[in-house]
């Protein structure tokens, strides 16, 4: 069947054939007798008998009562791959859940970390319709997988939409719509858990996905939840309505592989969710073992309605991050926290609205303990037509032991109290001029 798709007719991206394998055959669950989850259980595994295949389920809403698991075609020298799972669209192929049994649909090779090449799963729906999920029960797990990819898939009512475990490369999941439904709750729309190596290429990437509970009754903990990963790339993805923090990233006790994330034209607001959440929470307290970092957060858009705080780095040993270009609006305390951190850069944002707790009460950017940092180029401070004072005590407000820090070239007009409170110990030195006022 020509799909138009190179990956999915079983050739390289120049449209030769797999070595070894040709055009792949296509299996259809409709062949097979048994369950539902029988039936594409079925297709799977002659699948991978044969040497590699598409498996197709066809349009309809299909009963899953157990997990599906694809381990991959044996490709010798102990690899495994090339299995296509795809559907006829979300508004036509439905994976419905039922019970709590574990993931849904798992991509996992033989072995503990044995890499799974070029798989790929598309234009399906997997939900839950009758009670949650567990928190740690996923709809779609994917474990070592190199050159995989998902296209346009909607997880739906999972305890977590997609979980990403083991060392990936190259690892694509485009146009995926995840969220809860009312009366649903769940830990996370993605989990990265155990950790993503890319060895010069692009790790995890995530491109046009939406991660958006549907109403403000539903909650997840986290949109993202890092715990371990050395690559993500994220472009154009909105995520919001966490009880917890839209991002948070948060290294598992005394991991290193947390590095290399960025986050490029991307939407974070928290509307409906908890008093105290976040956009984005740093956190390294569990981390003792190194310092982690290596992140960039460029052209993104933080929306508080009333979310404690946009951009907050607890504590912990965080380094190497870069806050730049952003737009900041309609904070309960502050649009940014520097509660930590080393050799940090925050540059050309605009923060508007802040401390809707208290007129007075909180600060636009706040520094407390960060060492080897950079303000520049910011706005903070008139509301959104420039015509009234922020509620911004200050517009940046620096406290503490930060040291070796440059302030400079800020617009910090249209705060209540002030534009710049510098009360940095800086015994190391530092440099703040030319802001205003």
């Amino acid at each position: 069947m020509a799909t138009g798709d190179p990956l999915l007719e079983g050739k390289e991206a120049d449209g030769s054939a797999l070595t070894g394998l040709g055009n792949l055959d296509w299996y259809s669950a409709n062949d097979y007798t048994g369950s539902d989850a029988e039936k594409i259980q079925a297709a799977v595994d002659a699948a991978q008998t044969a040497g590699g295949g598409v498996v197709f389920i066809p349009t309809g809403n299909w009963n899953v009562d157990e997990t599906i698991t694809v381990t991959g075609a044996s490709l010798g020298a102990g690899n495994y791959g090339y299995i296509h799972v795809i559907g006829d669209g979300v508004g036509a192929t439905s994976l419905i859940r039922s019970g709590n049994y574990g993931d849904t649909f798992v991509f996992k090779a033989p072995g503990t970390s044995t890499q799974l090449f070029g798989c790929s799963i598309s234009n399906l729906l997997m939900v839950k319709t009758t009670g949650s999920m567990t928190s740690t029960q996923a709809h779609l797990s994917v474990y070592y997988t190199y050159n995989f990819r998902g296209e346009n898939l909607w997880l739906k009512n999972g305890g977590i939409g997609l979980q990403i475990f083991g060392q990936t490369h190259a690892t694509f999941f485009s146009k995926c719509n995840i969220d809860l439904m009312a009366g649903y709750t769940g830990q996370a729309g993605i989990v990265m858990a155990l950790g993503s190596y890319g060895h010069g290429l692009p790790y995890l990437s995530l491109t046009d996905c939406d991660l958006y509970p549907s109403t403000t009754s539903n909650s997840w903990t986290y949109g993202i939840f890092v715990k371990a990963g050395d690559g993500l790339w994220a472009n154009n993805v909105h995520v919001g309505r966490a009880t917890f923090a839209a991002v948070g990233i948060i290294p598992s006790a005394n991991t290193t592989q947390v590095t290399g994330l960025k986050f490029v034209n991307c939407w974070f607001d928290n509307e409906g969710s908890s008093a105290q959440s976040y956009s984005i929470y740093i956190e390294g307290t569990n981390n003792t073992a190194a310092p982690f970092g290596i992140m960039n957060f460029t052209g993104c858009h933080f929306q508080g309605y009333g979310t404690e705080y946009g951009f907050l780095i607890a504590s912990g040993n965080v380094e190497n991050v870069i806050l730049d270009g952003c737009n900041f609006y309609d904070y309960k305390r502050g649009a940014i926290y520097l509660g930590g951190g080393n050799k940090l850069v925050v540059s050309n944002n605009r923060v508007v609205g802040g401390s809707s707790d208290g007129v007075g009460s909180y600060n636009g950017l706040s520094v407390a303990g960060a060492t080897r940092f950079v303000i520049s180029g910011n706005s903070i401070g008139y509301q959104r037509m420039l015509t009234t004072d922020a509620n911004n005590a200050y517009g940046i407000y620096i406290v503490g032991a930060c040291v070796d820090y440059i302030v400079t070239s800020n617009n910090c007009y249209g705060n209540t109290t002030g534009g710049i409170s510098d009360g940095g110990t800086a015994t190391g030195g530092k440099v703040v001029a030319n802001n205003l006022p």
